[in-house]
């Protein structure tokens, strides 16, 4: 697993770079999942609100320093 403070460091970074996005709804620390299965290595998760959003609509890479940014499809609604 890629060493935790790593991880964090660059959750900042990107979560700097969107987080005035309007199609970005959240930004995690998620298992990575490779193949459909998901892998102990740790990744940054950008959430979107469209399926047609990647990396590069966001002006943001697809690693960082060995560790994967993914861009995924997930709404979040209020409760």
């Amino acid at each position: 697993m890629k060493n935790y403070d790593k991880v964090k460091e660059v959750f900042k970074t990107i979560q700097a770079q969107v987080i005035d996005s309007t199609n970005v709804t959240g930004i995690e620390i998620a298992s990575l999942k490779k193949d459909g299965v998901y892998t102990s290595d740790l990744c940054i998760r950008v959430l979107v609100n469209s399926k047609n959003v990647t990396n590069k609509d966001l002006n943001i890479p697809e690693s960082v320093d060995g560790i994967a940014i993914s861009v995924t499809y997930k709404t979040i609604f209020p409760q």
